[in-house]
């Protein structure tokens, strides 16, 4: 599944990839984005809401296409009731990954210059540092805190204030490669499994720039399909024709003689077309 999820992202986000250079200063390039929100567990201990701050940095490669480096603050917490177990961890998550914006992907032009939807996938680690665990199975009270590895899939949309400011609102999905995020491993070997989070944010973009410049993600793409732009092929093929009718109407000059009211330029062409002949 993360192989098949990793391969869309690249067919969807390399498409433009050779659309613009990536050395261009026309647009703003680089961004910031600043998400506040919550998140949710998936453990051994049943989850509560926690709180998250994420940190974005945004390299716009191409207008369909952005690699991107994150820095996410958060608690993650837990609670059963019924057997008694609780956690909190406070944790930092660092990912590097990248970005493809649907609709300049597949060209809905009308709708790409205010609002663009996104998916998104990185990978980083995890650093856990266990605040507070209460757990009523006797098993060690060694508190499990350090990095692990983590992978995320993103997806959401942004709208665009002005050249400067963007709206985003974000669902990522980080799935590690650690059971013990919650401080609790489950003796029954069945039980065990990678524990994982969901975040819901919702924040401000900033592109770095002038003012006056276009960030390239707001970029107006004219009819293109997967980042073929249509409408310098048709121009094209259309200033070809037209230099080759202009070209043919210049060679292919036709020139009539009137033979009811002859000028003298017609007459002697006549007569020395008689002199040839006899």
């Amino acid at each position: 599944m993360k192989k098949l999820l990793f391969t869309i992202f690249l067919l969807l986000s390399l498409n433009q990839g050779f659309s613009q250079s990536i050395l261009s200063k026309n647009y703003k390039r680089y961004s910031l984005d600043l998400d506040l929100g919550l998140n949710s567990f998936h453990g051994d201990i049943k989850g509560k809401a926690g709180f998250t701050f994420a940190t974005k940095f945004n390299w716009h490669l191409t207008s369909a296409f952005a690699a991107n480096a994150s820095l996410d603050f958060g608690t993650i917490n837990g609670n059963d009731k019924t057997r008694l177990n609780s956690f909190s961890n406070s944790y930092v998550q660092m990912m590097f990954g990248g970005e493809a914006y649907l609709f300049n992907i597949l060209g809905f032009n009308v709708l790409s210059n205010k609002f663009q939807p996104f998916i998104g996938i990185g990978f980083g680690g995890l650093n856990s540092n266990i605040k507070k665990s209460s757990i009523s199975e006797i098993m060690s009270t060694e508190r499990h805190s350090g990095w692990a590895f983590c992978w995320q899939f993103t997806g959401g949309a942004k709208l665009k204030i002005n050249n400067s400011f963007d709206i985003n609102a974000k669902l990522s999905l980080n799935n590690t490669k650690t059971d013990f995020i919650d401080n609790y491993k489950p003796i029954v070997a069945a039980n065990r499994g990678n524990d994982a989070f969901g975040e819901y944010t919702i924040g401000l973009t900033y592109h770095f720039g002038k003012a006056k410049k276009t960030s390239l993600i707001w970029k107006q793409t004219n009819n293109t399909f997967f980042g073929i732009d249509l409408t310098q092929k048709r121009g094209r093929n259309n200033n070809k024709i037209q230099v080759n009718s202009n070209q043919e109407s210049s060679s292919e000059k036709r020139q009539y003689i009137n033979l009811e009211n002859p000028t003298t330029d017609d007459i002697d062409d006549n007569e020395f077309d008689c002199i040839i002949k006899f």
